[in-house]
């Protein structure tokens, strides 16, 4: 038996038997944020159509699940009141659902009626684990709103607040390699939450007389959509079609192909400059180097100081000592 497969396939039959497909007969307040309304009727219409996701993408399901587990015990353990964990939030008329990762305790000392009093406030708290690139490029809630993959979390806060009635919540981002976390406050934004809460009602609309939004194209959203071929369709009635043999077609298929090259060139070349990099630091110094069949000369070279500080750089030469065929013949 190879060991080495036998852990990896329990593993990943493991994440497998995880992988589901659910029901979604109520608007989910984590995805309110999708900037696409088409998208959000479909989650609830057409979501047996979805596709299911692969193990990879539960690997990462997984892994959120227990960062979160894992850094709601830090804060126990730091001293952190920590209540109402996973509190189910519900609303009938906006068939709206959510849950809530729990809520934050904060005493402060207050005077009433000329006696000093212990006050305690819960603050809901959304704990979102991510990549260390993330991590540090998010540090307002403005940040999250221009950013593809942060930009519902906004609304998902927002509606927890209006949902439990709260004027301020958190959130608590951690970085997935470091540990390192970073909170971020968000106050009830009335006029934004008043957005939600029209384009939810607008989404039931849709629902509920078996109607579809407009259709909105952006590539970048929907080429990653699972309701891409639900879409289709639409999507070309609305468009100007060229078929696969146009001229068109080939100038898009070529500029592909250029693309793919250019980058491949811009990797070489950035290899390029490392390697070189290399060797300077390895003959630095050295007038003369011979390195297998290379003559390597150099010379310190100075640069004239005019408006900046006068400086000096090692300059050097590789000529190859092998003669070429065509040379001996």
């Amino acid at each position: 038996m190879e060991i080495a497969k036998f852990i990896e396939d329990k593993y990943y039959n493991l994440k497998q038997a995880r992988i589901q497909q659910y029901t979604h007969e109520h608007n989910n307040a984590s995805e309110i944020g999708h900037p696409c309304e088409r998208f959000l009727v479909f989650s609830r219409t057409k979501w047996d159509q979805k596709p299911l996701h692969d193990v990879n993408l539960q690997c990462i399901f997984d892994e959120g699940k227990r960062q979160e587990e894992s850094l709601v015990r830090d804060l126990l353990d730091a001293g952190i009141e920590f209540i109402e964990s996973q509190k189910p939030l519900y609303d009938q008329k906006l068939k709206l659902s959510a849950r809530l990762d729990g809520k934050i305790v904060v005493s402060y000392q207050e005077v009433v009626n000329n006696k000093q009093i212990t006050v305690k406030q819960a603050y809901p708290v959304e704990i979102k684990s991510m990549s260390p690139y993330s991590f540090e490029k998010i540090n307002t809630v403005k940040d999250m709103f221009d950013d593809i993959y942060a930009c519902k979390y906004p609304a998902q806060l927002t509606l927890y607040l209006y949902l439990d009635a709260k004027e301020k919540g958190y959130f608590i981002l951690k970085n997935k390699s470091t540990g390192q976390i970073k909170v971020i406050e968000l106050t009830l934004d009335y006029e934004y939450a008043e957005q939600l809460i029209q384009k939810i009602e607008r989404i039931n609309h849709y629902v509920d007389n078996n109607e579809v939004p407009p259709v909105t194209v952006d590539a970048t959203i929907c080429k990653t959509c699972p309701f891409l071929q639900v879409c289709m369709p639409d999507i070309k009635n609305t468009s100007i079609i060229f078929d696969d043999d146009s001229d068109l077609v080939k100038l898009i298929n070529r500029r592909n192909e250029l693309q793919k090259q250019l980058e491949q060139t811009r990797a070489i070349e950035k290899e390029l400059k490392s390697v070189e990099e290399l060797i300077k630091k390895a003959i630095i110094g050295k007038e003369k180097v011979i390195a297998g069949d290379y003559l390597i000369t150099g010379k310190y070279v100075k640069r004239a100081g005019y408006e900046v500080k006068e400086t000096q750089y090692w300059t050097y030469k590789i000529e190859s000592l092998k003669q070429e065929a065509s040379d001996v013949a």
